[in-house]
């Protein structure tokens, strides 16, 4: 597989865009340093809604309750 990497929800949601083919999933982490994780998925359907998100994170389970909402 090709990767493609992002430091920020902004520069993903761009090399989203610009692909010249759908990506075959995108990895998302529920922290990025200019939003969250959760925020950025409903663009992301709006751009590929076909596209798998796999959503991960770093923090113990008990640190994401309530940070995540059913997205």
């Amino acid at each position: 597989f090709a990767v493609e990497e992002a430091a920020d929800g902004e520069t993903g949601l761009a090399a989203l865009l610009a692909a010249p083919r759908p990506f075959l999933a995108v990895l998302l982490d529920v922290s990025l340093p200019d939003r969250s994780g959760p925020d950025l998925i409903p663009q992301i359907r709006a751009l590929a809604p076909d596209t798998p998100v796999v959503l991960s994170s770093g923090r113990s389970a008990e640190d994401l309750l309530g940070r995540v909402s059913d997205t």
